[in-house]
């Protein structure tokens, strides 16, 4: 995660990088890095722009523009998200067409 960070710094003005990963029930996305509270369930697939990203395999932007969902798959299988925070909504699309 650190090296991925540090990557995505290097050419973006990124504030926060987090990777989401699918529980095993489809249900929802989880941070890697931060621990959610007991219970909770983190971004549910169905209602959130994260889970619109992992269910289509297609870059989602939230309303802002300054958070982007990136989908994260492994071997042909979705996996995640990688969610990218920006200072400014870039003014391009930051991946590639």
């Amino acid at each position: 995660m650190e090296a991925l960070r540090d990557t995505v710094t290097l050419h973006y003005p990124v504030e926060r990088l987090e990777v989401l990963l699918a529980d095993y029930a489809l249900v929802a996305l989880r941070p890697v890095l931060d621990v959610l509270p007991p219970g909770a369930r983190g971004d549910l697939i169905d209602a959130s722009p994260a889970g619109r990203a992992f269910a289509a395999q297609v870059p989602q932007r939230a309303e802002d523009g300054r958070l982007i969902y990136l989908p994260v798959s492994a071997c042909g299988e979705r996996v995640g998200v990688l969610a990218v925070e920006f200072a400014q909504p870039p003014a391009r699309r930051p991946w590639p067409s």
